[in-house]
């Protein structure tokens, strides 16, 4: 069963400046035996300490416009006569529109050959990337683990060096701080 339900609110003074509403609705349903008069609707109905099931749904209120009257058409004759100067303009903007499309045309063709040039550009970068990466493979494999030795050593700072450092940090720390 699908029902609409419309609630017809006091106009707000104002509209929201994002026209977003935060007001909500909290619609409780009950199911109530055959026969119950509206008259027998009370606050106690929708208890739900008394074991009742009570279902409770949430609306979100959304602003809607109301429906604008048809505007009136002003009828017009259905054709104007074309006078000698419009007609003057008209050809003076059809040939400007060519003259425009001619120049779209070599841009376009412009863009084209350098899509196809950085195309050519991208090939050639990614077989000298490959050709790096090969040679990056043969280099570690003829040189067996001790390259990798010597990365691991080469990079980052010694233990002591850092121990050094630590403790000049908090001793000048230390006497600044008396």
């Amino acid at each position: 069963m699908n029902t609409t339900v419309t609630v017809t609110m006091q106009a707000q003074r104002e509209a929201p400046p994002d026209m977003q509403c935060k007001d909500k609705f909290l619609v409780q349903s009950v199911v109530v035996p055959e026969g119950f008069k509206e008259q027998d609707i009370t606050q106690e109905l929708f208890n739900k300490e008394s074991g009742k099931e009570v279902l409770e749904t949430k609306l979100r209120v959304i602003y809607v416009a109301p429906p604008r009257p048809p505007s009136p058409v002003h009828e017009e004759p259905a054709e104007e006569a074309i006078q000698a100067g419009d007609m003057d303009s008209i050809d003076q903007a059809f040939y400007d529109s060519g003259k425009g499309l001619n120049e779209l045309k070599l841009k376009l063709e412009e863009k084209k050959s350098q899509i196809a040039k950085l195309t050519e550009e991208k090939k050639a970068a990614l077989q000298k990337t490959q050709q790096l990466q090969q040679e990056i493979a043969s280099l570690r494999a003829n040189s067996g683990g001790k390259m990798a030795f010597e990365q691991k050593t080469a990079s980052g700072y010694s233990f002591l060096f850092i121990l050094i450092v630590g403790l000049v940090g908090i001793s000048l720390g230390y006497f600044l701080r008396s």
